[in-house]
């Protein structure tokens, strides 16, 4: 146990693996949800496929031309 002080009153926080375990549960699953709200995000700065075909080499059969 750990003894605190505090305005003159005194408590005891009882150090319990129950405590540590819902620490560690809240803290992945607010985690995994930041994870799940930023994915939208990230995605919609990835290039449309209408922007990736306006930008896509354009190939072109040069050697029916003549040289100059």
């Amino acid at each position: 146990m750990t003894h605190c002080v505090r305005q003159s009153e005194s408590f005891f926080v009882a150090e319990s693996p129950h405590r540590r375990q819902w620490l560690l549960a809240t803290a992945g699953l607010g985690g995994v949800l930041t994870l799940a709200a930023i994915a939208p995000f990230v995605g919609s700065l990835l290039p449309s496929d209408r922007a990736k075909a306006a930008g896509a080499p354009v190939e072109v059969d040069i050697d029916k031309l003549a040289p100059s």
